[in-house]
């Protein structure tokens, strides 16, 4: 029986650990995508402010 429950719980760590990695990297990509697309909002808005002021 106590190898049984080892096994489970062992089962049940890896099951989380796997999980919270493929969040952590989704939360991850989603902060760099976020990231990239204020840069380029920003760099357009800072061109169309450039040309109109031009």
């Amino acid at each position: 029986m106590p190898s049984k429950v080892s096994v489970h719980t062992k089962d049940v760590l890896i099951k989380l650990v796997s999980f919270s990695l493929t969040s952590y990297m989704q939360i991850r990509y989603i902060v760099l995508f976020g990231c990239l697309i204020q840069e380029s909002t920003m760099g357009i808005l800072l061109q169309v402010s450039l040309t109109g002021l031009g």
